[in-house]
Order: structure tokens, then sequence, then C-alpha cells
């Protein structure tokens, strides 16, 4: 009998030290199953990430190739706009001289304020020296009692004046 109860505590240990291995043995399979998981979840990820970053990269090849077409179509305005600017260097806004024509009219009693805006007129239109001449802007200053005598002469002026003002706007 204590032959067999000696054997029979022996198997107990050795039964005893399989269940632990073989809870070690679970335990183990468990860890891998977990990271066998993750590391698919990760290559799924992965290879989510790495269909959006072509969609991005097709995306941003899109809009730089609109970006250089854009930019071309604005260096072409851009140049379009500095021909003709340069083509055309006597082209007046036509609100400013109707302004300015106003002005002068509204100032026939004051022929010193017509004067003025005669000669601002002048400025703006790019009048040649010969221009000014011919409407009376190159001549020297008169004194009071000269501009007095001269007040038919000058409306005689302002209608001309005021003809070129209209053939110019033409």
């Amino acid at each position: 009998a204590g032959q067999l109860e000696a054997a029979l505590l022996a198997q107990r240990r050795d039964c005893a030290a399989l269940q632990r291995e073989a809870e070690e043995q679970r335990r183990r399979a468990e860890e891998l199953l977990r990271g066998r998981q993750e590391c698919l979840d990760a290559a799924e990820e992965g290879r989510a990430l790495r269909a959006e970053n072509g969609a991005l990269a097709r995306d941003l090849a899109s809009a730089q190739e609109e970006r250089a077409k854009l930019g071309g179509v604005v260096e072409q305005c851009i140049a379009k706009l500095e021909r003709e600017s340069q083509e055309r260097p006597h082209l007046v806004d036509k609100r400013m001289v109707t302004q300015m024509l106003a002005a002068y009219l509204e100032q026939r009693d004051n022929p010193r304020q017509q004067q003025e805006i005669t000669a601002k007129m002048a400025d703006l239109l790019g009048f040649t020296a010969a221009e000014r001449e011919q409407v009376g802007l190159a001549q020297r200053r008169r004194t009071l009692l000269e501009q007095q005598d001269e007040a038919a002469g000058l409306a005689d002026l302002t209608d001309r004046f005021v003809d070129f003002l209209f053939e110019e706007s033409e």
C-alpha cells in the first residue's frame, strides 16, 4: 500500500506538472493568435493606406496639372494686358474726360478756372507742344486786363477745344 501511495503521489505530481505545462502552452497559443491577428490587421491597414496614398497622389498630379494650365492662362492674360497697354498708351477713360468737360463748361463765366481745367485735360490727354500751342496753353501768362480784353477770343478757343475733345473721345 505504501508503494501504491508513493506511485499515486508521483503520478499526481506528474499530472499537475503536465496540466501547468498544458496551461502555459494554451497561453502561448493565445498570444500567438493575438499577435497573428494584430499582424493581419496591420497588413490590412497598410493596404488601405497604400490605396489612399495612391488616390491622393493621383489627385495631387491632377491638381498640379490644372495649376500649370491656369498659370499659363494667367501668364497669357498678363502678356496680353502688357501688349495692349504698350500698343495703346493714348487711351483715356471717357468718364474722366466727361467729368472734366462738364467742369469746364460749368466754368463759362470764370476763364481762369477754364484755363486750369484745360491745362489738366491737356496733361491727361498727353498733348504735344504744338497741340498745347494750338489750344492756347503754351502762351505766356496774361495780366487781368489782357484776359478781359481777350474774353471773346477765349470763347472761340473754348469752342475749338471742346470740338477737339469730342473728336478725340470718338
